[in-house]
């Protein structure tokens, strides 16, 4: 993703709130520390949609207009992302191609060990 950004001359200020359940409680407690961080950020993608609504409440609660004052992105594509308010822009993953990647990989390092790393 960050070569993508990078590739679109995107600045990318490098803001990392790390989690320890990826649930909405921990979503809403990452964002507050974003949002009473000095160097607010304009955009916030979360790993998965359940941090991504977690988030959402918190800048609903502090009066922090999405999209407007700050972009939010959840990844999943869950039901809940439709429903919340705004509805929430989340990425759809395609699990069998990524499910399809991950075993060819594997297969590859099992028949050859010594083989490159792939991500």
């Amino acid at each position: 993703m960050r070569a993508a950004l990078a590739d679109a001359e995107v600045v990318v200020a490098g803001h990392h709130q790390y989690v320890e359940h990826y649930d909405a409680e921990d979503g809403y407690e990452a964002m507050a520390n974003l949002v009473e961080s000095a160097e607010r950020p304009d955009a916030v993608i979360c790993f998965n949609d359940m941090l991504a609504v977690g988030a959402l409440r918190r800048l609903h609660e502090d009066d922090v207009d999405v999209p407007g004052d700050m972009a939010l992105v959840g990844f999943d594509d869950i039901t809940e992302a439709s429903f919340s308010f705004p509805p929430l822009t989340t990425v759809a993953a395609d699990h069998a191609e990524i499910a399809e990647t991950a075993v060819k990989a594997l297969i590859g390092r099992i028949g050859d060990p010594g083989s490159a790393v792939q991500e």
